[in-house]
């Protein structure tokens, strides 16, 4: 296997090609075939000039990966003094001139000589290559052979291919057990074709009882919140019949407000008379007689009467509450109705008896 990487040689600007095994590249005309064959041989032989660098780059480069970790990196440019460099394995540069280096020699990619001519049994170029020898006369087919070392690279690689045949033929019986196994197995399954939409229907009915449980959970809670409604409704039951007394009650009040206040002075000024009596006392005898029964009755009248006045602000303030709790909970039993009827609605039937009913507002399931 062999990983081929271009970058800026002819018409290719940038391309990475895998070849494992005897690799055909084909394609359209002008689509850069011959190109990627002269970017191989070029990093093989070292090729001459500057001419195939792709217009508007100043270098162009060509590495080939090797399955057995060996790397061949080639690359020239058309700086002034510009060299052609080779890179083997990540080693240092090496500048050969126009040669080719001894370390490329040594990865085992190179030509053979046959019948005068150099042959490239790895790679061929299209028309004007040879194609593994097959379009070579005898004589350069026996010259080609006649090499020793070559001979034993191919009687190797022929116990290679050999080699591969005969894993590939275990392998393919082990497969064709596979398959047997399979295909019995298979058979096993046989008149179960409607399973899977009898599986379907069991996974929609399914989901359709846990969209029914979800509601049948939702009218149960409605149920129970309706029922506490409808209990706070009936424990204020007759509560708008209270009637409460009107301001008449507290006029007196008010006026025994103002009466107390005239005597809270009339007091004072009784105090202040007490004072000059006692401070002309020895000119002569001042009496005064002023007669607070009838204030003080008055007084306590009035301690009555704020009484009643506080406990009938308390007991307004009551009904006050006690109404607007039995507006909301009148409130809550229409929401509670009306989620109740929405509900059953959007199921479509009733959950509990399965059939399709009109449940009107203020109906049970």
């Amino acid at each position: 296997m062999l990983t081929v990487n271009v970058q800026n040689f002819q018409s290719i600007a940038a391309v990475k090609l895998l070849i494992k095994g005897f690799t055909v590249v084909t394609g359209q005309n002008n689509s850069g075939k011959s190109a990627l064959i002269r970017a191989i041989r070029g990093a093989l032989q070292n090729t001459r000039g500057t001419s195939f660098i792709r217009h508007g780059s100043k270098t162009t480069t060509v590495k080939l990966e090797m399955d057995d970790g060996h790397t061949l990196e080639w690359s020239k440019g058309t700086a002034k003094g510009a060299k052609p460099t080779y890179h083997i394995d990540g080693g240092d540069a090496i500048h050969p001139g126009q040669s080719v280096p001894d370390e490329v020699r040594d990865l085992g990619i190179v030509p053979i000589t046959a019948g005068g001519r150099e042959v490239w049994p790895q790679v061929a170029p299209q028309f004007t290559g040879q194609v593994f020898l097959l379009d070579q006369p005898g004589s350069v087919l026996a010259e080609a052979v006649a090499d020793v070392e070559r001979v034993g690279q191919l009687n190797g690689a022929l116990r290679l291919a050999e080699s591969d045949k005969r894993a590939a033929s275990s392998e393919l019986k082990v497969r064709k057990a596979d398959i047997g196994g399979l295909e019995a197995k298979l058979d096993g399954f046989k008149g179960l074709e409607d399973v899977e939409a009898t599986l379907v229907q069991i996974e929609q009915a399914q989901g359709k009882a846990l969209t029914i449980e979800r509601a049948v959970s939702g009218l149960t809670d409605l149920h129970d919140r309706h029922t506490g409604a409808k209990e706070a409704v009936g424990r204020l039951s007759g509560i708008e019949d209270v009637n409460l007394p009107g301001d008449e009650p507290f006029e007196a009040v008010r006026v025994l407000l103002g009466e107390k206040a005239g005597l809270e002075g009339l007091a004072a000024k009784h105090s202040r008379l007490d004072s000059e009596v006692t401070r002309l006392s020895g000119v002569e005898e001042v009496g005064v007689d002023i007669d607070f029964t009838q204030t003080e009755r008055r007084l306590a009248a009035l301690d009555v009467m704020r009484g009643m006045q506080s406990r009938y602000l308390k007991a307004t303030k009551k009904v006050t509450d006690t109404e607007q709790e039995l507006a909301d909970a009148e409130s809550a039993l229409d929401a509670v109705t009306q989620e109740f009827t929405e509900t059953l609605g959007g199921l479509g039937e009733c959950p509990v008896c399965g059939s399709t009913l009109a449940h009107e507002h203020g109906g049970a399931v």
